[in-house]
């Protein structure tokens, strides 16, 4: 459990971090109609910084999920299976950062061959940032409910929250953010590339307003 409280403690920053930078990124909305970074900093720079991120994200996950999978036992714990799903939504978007330093390091979207397949991948791979982003709010509220009832009504904690309860608010955590985070393919909102930032993601105007749809 400590190495479990580490490692949520480190992707919690991490996450506010990027979730700060993403808005940030957002409100500068997307400064060209290609998919070249037009940022003023030095490019490899910033994607050996997220590169570094990425790997040490990928390594921490992946070592705190094998030990989880190996003590099989621990999984009839509620606190196990929030904590899992926390490290799953934290390998997708290190996945997402991953990529993005690879993209940043040769200064444009590489992921598609033409401007189409560019926009949708692009499309995709903000979407699953975002669905990680939610998710990961979501599962840390459900694990602060959880810890909340352990210590202060442990004995409703014990009746109440089974496995099988933990995981049922575990998939309808997926499921929702999946769906709330499809909003713009069908108009309310956009996904798209921010070439300030080297980043695909939802895309709002200088004055902080949804654009329309998505090019």
């Amino acid at each position: 459990m400590p190495c479990f409280l580490f490692v949520a403690a480190i992707n919690f920053s991490i996450d506010i971090l990027l979730e700060f930078t993403d808005f940030v990124m957002s409100l500068f909305g997307n400064d060209s109609d290609g998919f070249g970074f037009t940022g003023n900093v030095n490019a490899p720079t910033y994607a050996a910084a997220l590169a570094i991120e990425a790997v040490a994200g990928l390594v921490a996950n992946f070592t705190v999920l094998a030990i989880t999978l190996y003590q099989r036992n621990s999984f009839k714990q509620s606190s196990t299976i929030f904590f899992t799903s926390l490290l799953l939504a934290n390998l997708i978007m290190v996945i997402y950062i991953l990529i993005t330093s690879i993209t940043i390091g040769t200064e444009e979207w590489i992921v598609g061959s033409t401007h189409e397949e560019k926009t949708a991948t692009c499309a995709f791979f903000a979407y699953m940032s975002w669905n990680s982003y939610m998710t990961m709010s979501m599962t840390i509220a459900a694990i602060s409910f959880d810890r909340f009832l352990f210590i202060v009504k442990p004995h409703l904690h014990k009746s109440f929250m089974k496995p099988q309860v933990a995981l049922f608010v575990t998939i309808g955590i997926w499921l929702l953010s999946g769906v709330i985070n499809t909003t713009p393919f069908y108009g309310l909102g956009e996904y798209g590339y921010a070439s300030y930032f080297g980043l695909c993601s939802s895309l709002l105007d200088r004055k902080g307003l949804c654009r329309a749809n998505l090019k």
